[in-house]
């Protein structure tokens, strides 16, 4: 059983409406910070292959590693991490910075 995208933005939109129907400025921000990460992960993986076990949960296979999440917004945060996140720098990119370092300053 596959959650369509249309069907993850629904679930996720109805959690900011409080009861009285109103969305406050912090949760429009969080949805639009939320819609933006989709709207991204779209150009970069199809998103129509996310399914959902009978538990609720999420999950996608990219590359024949499995991703899951506690639901369908958990998911769209953890690949947008995963893809976009905090840039992991190589020692091989460190290197030329080491080396000129090293002449310079020692």
């Amino acid at each position: 059983m596959a959650r369509s995208t249309k069907s993850g933005n629904l679930y996720y939109l109805l959690q900011f409406l409080p009861s009285d129907g109103m969305l406050s400025a912090s949760g429009i921000a969080e949805l639009h910070a939320y819609m933006s990460k989709e709207s991204i992960l779209k150009e970069v993986i199809d998103l129509t292959k996310v399914k959902t076990r009978p538990d609720g949960r999420s999950y996608i296979y990219i590359n024949r590693k499995q991703f899951n999440g506690a639901d369908y917004p958990d998911l769209i945060c953890k690949i947008y991490a995963l893809y976009f996140g905090t840039r992991v720098t190589t020692l091989e990119e460190l290197y030329p910075q080491w080396q000129i370092w090293r002449r310079d300053f020692t």
